[in-house]
């Protein structure tokens, strides 16, 4: 939801594509995000949850649920390859890339890789020229659902829907920085 994939692309490099290390501790991060986090959360400000367990005290809501969890022996994150759960999200993808990085589904076509076998059926379609997504309303086909829908939206109810675009506000889904179109 950038005004252009470069300014996207941009974006992604300064902000998320670590590592960012804590200046404090020499930790590194993925994004400016986590880091900003993590200094809050380990290396000062006012911890107000704790964990009426063992006492420990953090920040956020969300990090004492996912403490908790060592109390409770709870892993909600499943490895749909191997059947390993795990505690953290994070821990559950550095799995993946450790123990599964080389089980991945290849494209035979192009060599792009995918964990799931359902995402290169759906990648696949750009090769084969498949276009599995029809309009109901005049029968045209598309490769993709939401070119479909915008064609639906622009074609047949008469919505603007670039205009929408122009001046809507997009944020980004790491950092949920906000941007303008034009």
């Amino acid at each position: 939801f950038f005004r252009s994939r470069f300014a996207r692309l941009k974006h992604q490099e300064k902000f998320h594509l670590g590592p960012f290390p804590c200046e404090i501790c020499g930790r590194q991060f993925n994004d400016t995000g986590n880091r900003k986090r993590h200094v809050e959360c380990t290396h000062g400000g006012k911890r107000k949850w704790t964990c009426f367990v063992c006492g420990k005290s953090v920040r956020e809501r969300t990090t004492l649920r996912e403490h908790l969890r060592i109390h409770s022996g709870e892993k909600p994150h499943l490895c749909s390859i191997c059947g390993q759960s795990f505690r953290h999200s994070s821990s559950y993808r550095l799995h993946l890339r450790v123990h599964h990085d080389d089980k991945r589904y290849e494209c035979d076509e192009c060599g792009k890789t995918f964990i799931r076998h359902d995402h290169l059926t759906k990648h696949q379609m750009i090769h084969s020229g498949e276009k599995a997504h029809q309009c109901e309303e005049c029968g045209k086909c598309f490769r993709r659902q939401d070119h479909l829908t915008v064609h639906y939206k622009s074609v047949h109810l008469g919505e603007k829907i670039w205009q929408k675009y122009k001046t809507a506000v997009h944020q980004c889904e790491v950092c949920k920085k906000e941007f303008k179109g034009r």
